[in-house]
């Protein structure tokens, strides 16, 4: 009895211990990721006002998730909105045109430095990076980083905890 009870307890002490072990690697693998957006990649026309960069990428539900939000929420008025696409065309790109949204398709996210999908570049007028990082948690995403970039209050860049644009190869 003695025999089966410690063999027992070393059983789910050794599963406890894999647990813990496998359970790391896994956060490992799902760390936040940071981007570093190449500036002369950046679409200058607009270099008079605000301008802010959403980078989506095709098969990533975080990205799909934004794309909605943006949608229900419409483009902001006094700013020019840039949905970059790491993908082929979809169905809701046209309704995201339709909206006022400017759509830019791309092939390779190593063009443009981004390694993470969901990702937010704000330029202000004179054309400086206000900032470059992830979105909040839903409900806020975007909105509260935008207010704090409208008055000028320093914030550090959020990680991206979307999906890894790595694995994307360039698609006809």
């Amino acid at each position: 009895m003695s025999l089966v009870v410690s063999k027992s307890a070393w059983i789910a002490s050794a599963g406890i211990l894999l647990s813990c072990f496998a359970g790391g690697a896994l956060v490992a693998l799902h760390a936040p990721l940071r981007s570093e957006v190449k500036t002369s990649w950046l679409d200058r026309r607009n270099a008079n006002r605000q301008t802010i960069y959403h980078f989506v990428a095709a098969d990533c539900r975080c990205s799909e998730r934004l794309m909605l939000h943006l949608l229900d929420r419409k483009p902001r008025e006094d700013a020019q909105e840039t949905i970059v696409y790491f993908g082929g065309r979809r169905p809701i790109h046209q309704d995201l045109e339709a909206a006022g949204y400017e759509l830019r398709f791309e092939t390779s996210p190593a063009a443009s430095g981004i390694e993470a999908a969901p990702w937010l570049l704000v330029r202000d007028s004179g054309g400086n990076v206000s900032y470059s990082g992830g979105y909040e948690r839903a409900p806020y995403w975007e909105s509260r980083i935008l207010f704090q970039v409208e008055h000028r209050i320093l914030r550090a860049s959020l990680p991206a905890t979307g999906c890894a644009t790595s694995g994307i190869a360039k698609i006809a």
